[in-house]
């Protein structure tokens, strides 16, 4: 196996690993031994022209074997998430119109809610600006390949003027800033921390994206009923409905159970508005858009001074993300009685230790 290991590193081959199984063939005996014989070797050039190859291993019938797909049909990705590209600082307008986008977004509101609004604008300024100056790079640089090139045939048979020479020169100079451009681009998106500026193996770049990429691939999920889905549809359904129940019903139903057990619930919480008192028939979603002025610590005291001057004894908070912090500070300077905490920010172990016995 050593020296067959040897060989697909000597000739450059690629190996790429079974995406389901991890061996291929049994002697199907008592004592069994199972052994990955079956494989697809293809070069480097092949795969660049089918980045998103899988061999997958299929159920074996007759055979000891199992067959192995080789699997070339493009991924379907969904949409690309926002990310910063540190090219659009070569770009010798970008600080000029960051400042401007940045200053063309009013928005009313706690200063929290207005930052969360105004990257929000600003990120699709960018997107687009982004796409006409630097969306068609690849054609560009094509164009000017094929100029270059016409204008050296052109200078064999015959000398080339003052301004062909010029224009041939500014050509190179513009190509080598988009492949400069490009490097850059795969430099970022491979996160190769060895990568230093000005290196040019872009290709290296290339691999280390597509391998990423490859792992971080979802073939198939297990669905809560212990059923096993494939369906790309399916699984990008079953996806959001984690995330969706992950961020409204864990989080309402953790402060249920405590209003159940006869709290009166106060959400000191920035995302959904000014602190109010948890009830059932009050659609959360309705506070998102509604911020008046900063609502923290003294705000849902406020709150809390109310009910208690209403007879209420048993009062608890509960806080998602930054509105964690004012639970924390209201638990600790014991206006409540229990707290409620998801992904809390800025929370550090101090906060919690003074918190005591609150639930």
């Amino acid at each position: 196996m050593t020296d067959f290991n040897n060989f697909i590193t000597d000739t450059n081959l690629c190996d790429t690993p079974l995406q389901n199984a991890e061996f291929t063939w049994s002697n199907n005996m008592e004592n069994a031994i199972w052994c990955r014989l079956d494989r697809f070797l293809f070069s480097t050039e092949w795969e660049d022209n089918f980045p998103d190859v899988r061999q997958l291993a299929l159920p074996r019938v007759t055979s000891d074997h199992c067959p192995v797909l080789l699997d070339t049909i493009k991924v379907k990705w969904g949409p690309t998430p926002f990310r910063f590209e540190n090219i659009w600082l070569e770009h010798h307008l970008f600080k000029d119109n960051f400042k401007n986008w940045w200053g063309e977004e009013s928005v009313f509101g706690w200063e929290g809610f207005k930052f969360m609004r105004k990257l929000r604008g600003l990120k699709e300024k960018i997107k687009v600006w982004s796409k006409e100056t630097f969306g068609n790079v690849g054609g560009e640089k094509r164009e000017l390949e094929e100029l270059i090139k016409q204008l050296d045939t052109e200078e064999k048979s015959d000398n080339l003027c003052v301004l062909k020479r010029n224009q041939r020169e500014a050509a190179r100079e513009r190509l080598e800033h988009l492949v400069f451009q490009d490097e850059i681009r795969w430099r970022q998106k491979a996160k190769l921390a060895c990568a230093k500026e000005g290196d040019g193996n872009t290709r290296l770049f290339h691999k280390v994206v597509n391998g990423r990429r490859k792992r971080n691939f979802i073939e198939k999920i297990e669905v809560a009923n212990g059923l096993v889905v494939e369906d790309e549809l399916i699984i990008e359904q079953e996806i959001i409905s984690f995330y969706e129940k992950l961020y409204t019903s864990t989080f309402e139903g953790n402060w249920g159970k405590v209003a159940a057990s006869g709290f009166c619930v106060v959400v000191p919480d920035f995302f959904y508005g000014d602190p109010f008192v948890y009830d059932n028939n009050k659609p959360l979603a309705v506070w998102l858009e509604d911020h008046g002025t900063d609502k923290g610590f003294e705000d849902a005291k406020s709150v809390i001074d109310a009910l208690k001057g209403k007879g209420f004894s048993a009062i608890g908070a509960a806080g998602f993300c930054w509105g964690a912090k004012v639970v924390t500070e209201l638990a600790n300077s014991e206006f409540i009685q229990a707290a409620v905490l998801l992904h809390p920010s800025s929370i550090g172990p101090d906060d919690i230790e003074g918190m005591g016995s609150t639930a």
